[in-house]
């Protein structure tokens, strides 16, 4: 008999072919087996995540435990049963699912996690490539200030031109 926390690998000869079959032999609780008290079997519960910027922290706590990692994958190690799980939530993103259950029953469980970057409101490229209404605020300003520079030339324009002459009137005399 293997030991509980081996891993047995048996190569069989099927018509020719050579199959490889790796069997997994759950892990056992060697404190409890060093008591003599009968150790229950554990399985692998593997939290994967998909969405967050590399290196990012999150955290996953299943049951009481908490674990956080800055990989994609936080794991534990649980006998048969239904664990809560909640994912804590990470700024910036929005998760899905950040609670529910996993059922460990006789085989290990994955469970995977996904993160979506929230786009927060002014953050976003608006009119004139500016944020929220900046860029309507810049237009306005730009055209309050070509009004004003029109005016200020038809203004200049009006004022150098020689006063109309009336009808009738007559040029002063010359010299005398």
């Amino acid at each position: 008999m293997l030991p509980a926390a081996c891993f047995a690998a048996v190569l069989l000869a099927v018509g020719g072919a050579t199959v490889a079959s790796v069997g997994v032999t759950p892990s056992h609780d060697a404190r409890a087996s060093a008591a003599g008290d009968a150790a229950p079997v554990t399985y692998s519960v593997t939290f994967t995540e998909s969405g967050l910027a590399t290196g990012t922290k999150w955290t996953v706590t299943l049951g009481s435990t908490p674990a956080s990692s800055t990989t994609t994958t936080i794991a534990f190690t649980d006998a048969n049963g239904s664990y809560s799980f909640t994912v804590t939530a990470v700024a910036g993103y929005t998760v899905s699912p950040a609670t529910g259950t996993v059922k460990v029953a006789g085989a290990p469980v994955e469970k995977l996690v996904g993160f979506t970057a929230v786009s927060h409101p002014g953050s976003s490229t608006g009119f004139l490539g500016l944020s929220g209404n900046t860029g309507y605020y810049v237009l306005g300003g730009l055209l309050v200030a070509v009004g004003a520079f029109l005016a200020a030339v038809a203004f200049i324009l009006v004022r150098r031109r020689p006063p109309p002459k009336k009808p009738g009137s007559q040029p002063p005399p010359k010299g005398g």
